[in-house]
């Protein structure tokens, strides 16, 4: 986080000045200059002190009307949001930590925010390649050092101090491992497996032979341990991801039932927050990820049709209701059979007289309504059946007025 808000001072996104909000009341912190700050926080030494207590971050003008031309990566864009949500909640652009703080102690749903941020930051990372697996090319040579160094202790230790020198010393030293995170988890094994594995008495005395036996299942158990997460990670992976889309078709027909926008609208938040952490499994198991995006699309769409179907006419409205309660009963049936499964046509050909429908409807005195209706219908089309023409029987196709057979006036 701190590094990300840094990036986006240097991008003229933030400015960060010592202090609480209240030294800098009457000044405009998007235009200041910092070298009349400095002076003016050290002839007060009151203002001085309260420098050392908290900052204040001040989101620039550039960064709430054209952020596109700062060219933000997807997690300074994340923080910023974090950021922007947090100074509409505190009521200023300008705010210090202290009035973070107190913002934010009730804020219920700022979790989303931050959980949007950290995996715009895992994504970031991981695209990064930095942390590559070593492939169980540290077991190997770990056994080898253990069985290497046991020999070494047993034949030269021979008093308390000896054995813990013997021990403190390399145990140290693969201490320092344990601050990276590639080296976490073996170094981590090795020290405490082996300091379980050694028994050391008030009087030191022990033999290799039966050090050797007693323990001998513990790397064997590393080993064991090794090869079932290579063999069963993966699975583990794929039913993540199957789980997630069956919670993905779950969550778009709690929003065909009735419930309010503002309930409705939480299950979409829903849905975006589970697809952030949908897509990583999908690539591990190398499946295609633009099913699940376009599950995405479709609640979107949904949510369009549920906001501004009651703008609509009375004749479309009901085309609209029976193409949502359609699609709630799709994937409920894709819920039932436990796969995936192609959209009836029933539901196309309702979409399409939904469509016909919007087109005859008059919606003069209700703005855009009809625009944006028919284009969470055109949406919805597509992410359900993409490139599938549906025909209507001609009895169903809208009939011109009487005397206008299409020539020119």
């Amino acid at each position: 986080m701190t590094a990300t808000i840094l990036a986006l001072v240097v991008k003229k996104a933030l400015a960060v000045y010592p202090g609480p909000s209240s030294l800098y009341q009457g000044i405009d912190l998007s235009q200041a200059n910092a070298s009349d700050l400095a002076r003016m926080i050290a002839s007060d030494p009151n203002r001085a002190k309260a420098t050392a207590s908290t900052s204040t971050l001040v989101i620039m003008p550039a960064a709430l009307s054209h952020r596109n031309t700062l060219g933000l990566s997807q997690s300074e864009e994340a923080c910023l949001e974090l950021l922007i949500g947090i100074s509409m909640r505190v009521g200023s652009p300008v705010f210090d930590f202290n009035q973070m703080d107190t913002a934010c102690s009730d804020w219920e749903e700022g979790y989303q925010s931050l959980n949007r941020f950290k995996s715009a930051c895992d994504l970031e990372f991981g695209a990064l390649g930095a942390v590559k697996s070593v492939n169980g090319r540290w077991l190997v040579p770990s056994l080898c050092l253990m069985v290497i160094g046991a020999i070494g202790i047993f034949a030269n230790g021979a008093s308390n101090i000896a054995m813990a020198l013997c021990l403190g010393v390399p145990f140290i030293c693969i201490g320092t491992l344990t601050v990276q995170p590639r080296f976490y988890l073996g170094t981590l094994l090795t020290i405490v497996n082996t300091s379980t594995f050694i028994s050391i008495q008030g009087a030191y005395d022990a033999d290799f032979f039966t050090f050797l036996n007693a323990n001998l299942a513990g790397p064997v158990g590393l080993l064991f341990a090794f090869i079932w997460t290579l063999v069963m990670r993966p699975f583990g992976v794929e039913l993540a991801a199957k789980r997630m889309t069956r919670f993905a078709w779950r969550d778009i027909v709690e929003m065909t039932e009735p419930a309010t926008l503002a309930e409705q609208r939480q299950v979409g938040v829903q849905m975006l927050d589970r697809l952030m952490q949908h897509l990583p499994r999908l690539s591990q198991t190398g499946q295609d990820s633009g099913v699940a995006l376009r599950d995405l699309r479709v609640g979107l769409n949904l949510l369009d049709l549920l906001a501004y179907m009651p703008r609509a006419g009375q004749q479309a409205r009901e085309r609209l209701r029976t193409v949502v309660e359609e699609v709630g009963a799709h994937y409920a049936a894709c819920l039932r059979a436990g796969e995936r499964l192609h959209a009836p046509a029933a539901l196309l050909r309702n979409m399409e007289r939904a469509r016909l429908a919007l087109n005859l409807d008059e919606l003069y005195e209700r703005g855009d309504a009809r625009t944006h209706l028919l284009h969470a219908l055109s949406g919805l089309r597509l992410a359900l059946l993409p490139g599938v023409e549906v025909m209507l029987d001609p009895a169903e196709q809208p009939q011109m007025p009487p005397g206008l057979d299409g020539a020119p006036l």
